[in-house]
């Protein structure tokens, strides 16, 4: 699938990469939602506003905390690829390591618009 001229630019912009190098599976169906669960370095680097301000600018809605065990959990919902766009702009980004992530399918909210914070 070819990326949009705006996802090439959000995609540049969040990894240095080059967009025509990414293989972004097709939307398709009605919205997606996933639940992840980072462990690593992912707490007092900006984690959790990466992860919000990518979300927002990739229009997905949802929402990302920290949890007490040093991890880092997220709902995200939206088109399929834009969540893989997201994903992988955190994977790549220096200041986090990620050791392990745990990614859940889970049922689309309907009543849910934007992405905050909690």
């Amino acid at each position: 699938m070819k990326l949009s001229k705006a996802a090439k630019r959000i995609w540049e912009s969040l990894t240095g990469s080059k967009a025509e190098d990414v293989k972004v599976p097709a939307a398709s169906g009605p919205l997606s939602r996933v639940h992840l669960r980072f462990e690593g370095t992912v707490q007092q680097v900006g984690f959790r506003y990466e992860t919000y301000r990518t979300a927002t600018r990739l229009g997905l809605s949802g929402w990302v905390r920290n949890n007490p065990d040093g991890s880092v959990e997220a709902q995200v919902q939206g088109p399929i690829n834009r969540i893989e766009i997201l994903i992988a702009a955190l994977e790549k980004n220096p200041r986090f390591e990620i050791l392990r992530m745990q990614r859940t399918q889970i049922e689309p909210r309907k009543d849910e618009n934007g992405f905050r914070l909690s």
